[in-house]
């Protein structure tokens, strides 16, 4: 699920593993996705803290730019394929994230969630 976006396979040999020198060990793809998935999985009560403390409208906000970051936040389109209601409800929800900094607008024009890891995980949870 994550290996297209973030998984790659580490080529460089290990010099030292436990003390133990010149171990020629690579890092396989899997190993970084198990080590992905359990950082994300120690990250859960946070994550789910920070989406507890937001409103309905927010929510869904975030949840629309994780799934899917954008430059027009305010089409219809968008605001219509992603259930966000009204424009002055997606204009006071932006605020907010924006505030929060749990998104950002980069400088190609699009909305982000800040943390890659926290968008993630969001849309992974479902």
């Amino acid at each position: 699920m994550y290996s297209e976006r973030f998984l790659k396979v580490c080529k460089t040999p290990i010099k030292r593993i436990g003390g133990i020198r010149n171990v020629q060990a690579r890092i396989t793809s899997d190993d970084y996705q198990r080590g992905f998935l359990k950082a994300m999985e120690e990250q859960k009560t946070y994550y789910e803290s920070l989406l507890a403390s937001l409103s309905i409208q927010q929510k869904k906000l975030f949840a629309a730019i994780s799934n899917e970051p954008t430059a027009n936040l305010f089409s219809v389109d968008y605001m219509f394929n992603h259930n966000l209601g009204s424009y002055g409800g997606v204009q006071g929800a932006f605020k907010k994230l924006l505030n929060l900094d749990y998104i950002e607008k980069r400088s190609d024009g699009r909305c982000y969630v800040v943390d890659p890891v926290f968008a993630l995980w969001h849309s992974a949870r479902k």
